[in-house]
């Protein structure tokens, strides 16, 4: 459970008690807990969506669009304008390991204020409003709608980020690579189990459609990115859960109307 909550306290802005929270060391393999982040994400964001029916669509919509960010959105968020923007973060180290930069040595936690900052460009500010603007109107294309259910509120998060844990498991990263390379085969599976037993008794055909969707985007985007650069750096990875969200949202609610 430790493990658990270092990616809580890592991946989201709910406040977690340090003692709880593993050793930063335990990142690589806490990264297999990344569905059970999303089911506990999904949750929430479920539950959300059947109190505020009693909103109007507008305003029920932005407060899901709300709960969506403090849950992660924004540190999606800032990886996708990172990315957009043609930047690349400061690559993750072990904690407590000395880095050579420029001739000076940078201590961990000089590296991991650097890791909270990002330049916003015209791309970037442009590609983040989009995420948003597209998240609100599928939260509005919801609740306007009575046909469309709102199982895919817990579906969307598991998928997202079992997705990011296959994209860092798969892809060549930039060194040091270091979530990729202590990422183990095991650790994959475990979170592909993880992945497979939360989104199995929701089975519907809308469900593996929304996944192949998803995927496929992921996929295109992943194998672009290291066609282009040659590897993937950290901030891909929570581009690609931020776009993989969206897109099996937008699957679930478009085959839902006719499946």
């Amino acid at each position: 459970m430790k493990r658990f909550f270092l990616i809580l306290h890592k991946f989201t802005y709910l406040p977690v008690p340090k003692k709880l929270i593993a050793n930063g060391e335990e990142l690589p393999k806490a990264i297999r807990d990344l569905p059970l982040l999303g089911l506990f994400c999904g949750a929430i964001i479920y539950l959300s969506s059947r109190l505020f029916t009693v909103m109007p669509a507008t305003g029920a919509a932005a407060a899901m669009l709300g709960i969506n960010i403090l849950l992660g959105g924004a540190f999606l968020i800032r990886d996708l304008i990172t990315v957009a923007d043609g930047l690349s973060v400061k690559p993750l180290y072990p904690p407590n390991v000395a880095v050579q930069s420029a001739g000076n040595f940078v201590n961990a936690k000089e590296l991991a204020e650097k890791q909270r900052r990002f330049n916003a460009g015209p791309a970037g500010l442009i590609w983040g409003m989009v995420w948003i603007i597209g998240l609100y109107f599928l939260y509005l294309w919801y609740f306007r709608s009575n046909i469309i259910s709102n199982i895919a509120f817990i579906c969307a998060p598991v998928i997202s980020r079992w997705l990011m844990s296959w994209t860092i498991f798969y892809f060549y990263a930039v060194p040091p690579a270091w979530l990729h390379r202590n990422f183990s085969r095991r650790d994959f599976y475990i979170a592909s189990l993880l992945a497979l037993l939360f989104v199995l008794p929701f089975s519907r055909p809308a469900l593996y459609m929304s996944i192949i969707v998803s995927f496929l985007g992921v996929y295109l985007f992943a194998t672009y990115r290291q066609r282009s650069v040659g590897a993937l750096d950290d901030s891909c990875y929570g581009a690609v859960c931020a776009w993989a969200e969206i897109l099996f949202l937008l699957g679930w609610m478009t085959f839902a109307r006719f499946l």
